[in-house]
Order: C-alpha cells, then structure tokens, then sequence
C-alpha cells in the first residue's frame, strides 16, 4: 500500500513536492474514510488526484512507473535519455539531480525506497 510519494526536479515537478495518504489528524476517527489496522499509522482508504490540464496529473503517474522499472530492471538506467525527464523550465537544467521516494507498506513492515538520478547517471540509491 502506498504512503507517499516525493519528487524533484522531474517532468514538470521542480521543488520538492510530496503526494501522501496520511489523513487530517482531526479526521482519523472517521472509520469509514480511514485505515486503522493495515499499519500503525493511520491512511487515507481513497484519495483523488484532479486538477486542470497541463497540472502534472499524468506526470505523477509517470513517476510512479520510472521508479516501479528503475527498482525492477537493472539496465533501465543505461536505456534511457534521462535528460527528457530533468524539470527543463530553469536555466541551470543539470546542476540538480532527480529525486524520487516511495514509502510503502508491505506485509505490516514499512519501507522507504529513494534514488538520485544525475546526469551521469545514479547518484544514489537506498531501500
């Protein structure tokens, strides 16, 4: 089950934005809209992603497919162009890597998964 995702410098995310299922804390009582028993954290059963055209919708889907194959395919970092996935409107394009995390819960554990892509290639890489 997903818990949050944080992005930088990626597609159409610049700083450093999170995406999370972590619910108001004057709501966890509201057991209809809240998980209580998955983990030790309270979360979010459902959440929605909207907004007008051109917002980064799609590129936060996007993102969630870059880090699910540069977890599963060991070569995808030397396949791609990572230069098409830099945040492209600022003048010094490279000087920044990418950053992307993923914390998620499997089988009642929490895991935090991160990379930094450069130029390069990658920077940094954790579970």
């Amino acid at each position: 089950m997903l818990l949050r995702l944080i992005i930088q410098n990626f597609l159409s995310f610049d700083d450093q934005v999170q995406f999370d299922m972590f619910p108001n804390m004057k709501r966890t009582q509201m057991s209809d809209h809240v998980y209580r028993d998955s983990c030790d954290v309270p979360l979010l059963k459902q959440a929605a992603i909207f907004g007008p055209n051109g917002a980064g919708k799609s590129n936060l889907v996007k993102v969630m497919e870059f880090i699910r194959t540069f977890a599963l395919d060991k070569d995808f970092a030397n396949k791609i162009e990572v230069d098409k996935y830099f945040y492209l409107l600022k003048d010094n394009i490279h000087n920044d890597p990418i950053y992307l995390a993923i914390e998620f819960v499997h089988h009642k554990h929490i895991y935090f998964y991160e990379i930094e892509i450069g130029v390069n290639g990658t920077v940094k890489e954790g579970l």
